[in-house]
């Protein structure tokens, strides 16, 4: 991910560190989120030619995940997903949640920790309902990769 990590400094973002090869960053900046978000889609534009969407956690996000109910699972960390969104559902979006994964989904700010006792292939997928019914973006990582991407912080 050298590639990466190079245009991102080169962007302007500070200790800028990839994680695996999941496309998941860590990087310090002055800048808002959303601000960072542009940035990077615009780097990997520009490095790459391909046309991404960025979604940004801060390190407050992060510490409100990891103080939450739903990460203090006796899952092994693969089966619990983070769906991260763009934006906070609605109450009605929130109301259908339920009635998809009943026990098993927990709202946390932007994200949502779906429990995965059967494994993700079973699991309603939830990013494809986020994105098609309530018109965010989303995308999701395995609790073990979240905390790796906490782990970088330092």
């Amino acid at each position: 991910m050298g590639p990466l990590r190079e245009a991102l400094e080169g962007a302007g973002l500070i200790d800028v560190v990839t994680i695996l090869q999941s496309g998941n960053v860590v990087a310090s900046s002055d800048l808002a989120a959303g601000a960072i978000g542009s940035l990077v889609e615009a780097a990997v534009l520009a490095s790459s030619g391909t046309v991404t969407r960025c979604l940004t956690l801060e390190a407050d996000d992060l510490r409100r995940l990891w103080s939450s109910p739903p990460t203090s699972t006796d899952l092994e960390p693969a089966k619990v997903l983070v769906v991260t969104m763009d934006r906070r559902p609605t109450s009605g979006a929130l109301a259908e949640l339920e009635h998809l994964d009943a026990g098993r989904t927990e709202v946390v700010g932007r994200m949502i920790v779906q429990r995965c006792p059967d494994g993700i292939a079973r699991a309603p997928g939830l990013v494809a309902v986020a994105e098609r019914r309530w018109s965010v973006v989303a995308t999701s990582r395995n609790l073990a990769t979240m905390r790796r991407v906490t782990d970088a912080m330092g």
